[in-house]
């Protein structure tokens, strides 16, 4: 039996989740109507759902263990923490942006607050491509060993 170190991924998995959020937002805001394709529309709003809600729960994990590994000596419970602080304010945030949405009178003003998130999102994830895996994430991720059998 041999062993092969893990991969660093928790960095790599944040990018890619705040990708894939960033595209299944966008894309909500920009699938045309019933009245132009049809019975098309509501299904590519249940896909742009579908990815929305496996990248969120991605995100959260991960950003549970991103943080947790960053902060494992000092601050362990307030880093764990944040992360239910965040989406707490995120939820709040958005219902914010609904109640702001549905006060406009313009019949399709509810697509530019998935278009303006979306675009935020992808700003979002520029800034995570900008920075690097930490360290101790690093040492962490290669003192996992995946057991692998070996053919001798």
């Amino acid at each position: 039996m041999r062993v092969t170190p893990a991969e660093p991924g928790v960095y790599r998995l944040l990018i890619i989740s705040a990708f894939l959020i960033a595209i299944a937002t966008l894309s909500i805001g920009l699938i045309p109507s019933y009245l132009l394709i049809g019975i098309t529309a509501p299904i590519l709003l249940l896909l742009c759902r579908f990815i929305q809600s496996i990248a969120v729960a991605g995100e959260f994990n991960n950003a549970s263990i991103f943080f947790k590994i960053e902060h494992a000596k000092k601050h362990k419970i307030l880093a764990g923490s944040w992360i239910g602080t965040a989406a707490s304010a995120g939820m709040f945030t958005g219902g914010l942006i609904a109640y702001a949405v549905s006060q406009i009178t313009v019949p399709e003003a509810w697509r530019f607050a998935f278009i303006i998130t979306g675009i935020l999102s992808l700003i979002i994830m520029c800034f995570r491509t900008s920075l690097s895996e930490s360290p101790s994430s690093l040492l962490l991720c290669a003192c996992i060993f995946i057991p692998a059998m070996s053919i001798t």
